[in-house]
């Protein structure tokens, strides 16, 4: 009987003590990744939108548009001998470089997402057959290189922008996919929403900060103003990869720094087998899935589109000439404009 009893008070001092055992939180290893994540966010979005703004540094042509005229007024000059009008933008002569018109800008903005579109769902499964850590940080560290040969490639040739533009594009469409796939690994049910939305709080701050910071830096910064914002944003990247490769593992058990309680709560609460492999099955409901998707798209953007261009979609600069400034403005000629 005693020894039954001791057996029994030992058992119970073990549960009180993993009771009391405390699992680290906030610096905790957990956290430490989700704080990677937010910066990591940060710099992907620094680099997706810095070319949004260091674009209007860049080109020497004012750009096309109707709420340019009456800035440039004062801009107007009238050559006597001539008897023609001379309409210049000083600011822009002084620090654009490039002759690119607005398709070729267009270009440009939108050859990103040529590449973007292509890695959303081989970022996953890439994720899960050579690790998150790897992808991701390789992933980086080329949208940072290219960031930064980007004043390079552009005094170059604007075919060069294309093809770093479609190659950032390409490796930072994998961050949403590994991401979801080494929280997977590494988020507990309970905390899987404070995790993840912590991370994600890094892409709004990107654009946010980007925007702002890259306005100061066509100023007043390096290389002819826009030059400093590819500099600075793709050298930070660069910089958080080295931290990343450092830091960051694929799971719970890899990692050489992480406390015991914290390794016990994790492998208890997150059940996740990594030997699983993927099945016929789960492909198929995969296609059954997009198939869904698909008809949804072709129900809600075809009942929006009914084979005519929307208002909001046609081109301004069209309809403006079709407007005589000469007239009073009426309902129909603002309907117009």
């Amino acid at each position: 009987m005693d020894a039954h009893k001791d057996d029994g008070s030992q058992n119970l001092c073990k549960k009180s003590e993993s009771l009391n055992e405390r699992v680290p939180t906030f610096l905790s290893q957990r956290w430490i990744l989700a704080y990677l994540f937010l910066t990591g966010y940060f710099n992907v979005y620094a680099l997706r939108v810095n070319i949004s703004v260091a674009l209007v540094c860049m080109v020497r042509t004012p750009l096309e548009n109707s709420t340019l005229l009456t800035p440039l007024q004062s801009n107007i000059t009238t050559d006597d001998t001539c008897g023609v009008l001379d309409v210049t933008s000083p600011k822009a002569q002084e620090r654009g470089e490039f002759d690119w018109d607005k398709n070729t800008r267009s270009a440009i903005l939108s050859s990103f997402f040529y590449g973007y579109v292509f890695t959303q769902i081989p970022g996953g499964w890439l994720a899960d057959r050579f690790g998150g850590k790897r992808i991701y940080g390789i992933a980086m560290a080329i949208s940072g290189i290219a960031t930064l040969l980007t004043p390079v490639f552009a005094r170059t040739s604007v075919i060069l922008v294309y093809v770093l533009r479609v190659i950032l594009g390409l490796a930072t469409g994998v961050v949403f996919p590994v991401g979801h796939s080494m929280w997977g690994r590494w988020a507990p049910p309970l905390e899987r929403s404070k995790l993840i939305a912590t991370s994600y709080v890094g892409a709004s701050i990107g654009i946010i900060g980007t925007f702002a910071a890259s306005g100061l830096l066509c100023e007043y910064g390096f290389d002819n103003g826009w030059g400093s914002i590819f500099y600075i944003t793709g050298g930070l990247s660069c910089i958080w990869t080295v931290v990343w490769f450092y830091q960051a593992r694929d799971s719970p058990s890899e990692h050489p720094r992480i406390s015991k309680a914290e390794l016990r709560y994790l492998t208890n609460a997150i059940e996740f087998d990594t030997s699983r492999k993927d099945t016929q099955e789960e492909w198929r409901n995969v296609f059954y899935v997009c198939a869904v998707f698909y008809l949804i798209g072709i129900i809600v953007f075809g009942g929006f589109a009914r084979g005519e261009v929307q208002s909001w979609a046609k081109d301004k600069d069209t309809e403006l000439d079709s407007v005589d400034i000469k007239e009073p403005l009426t309902s129909e000629s603002m309907h117009k404009i």
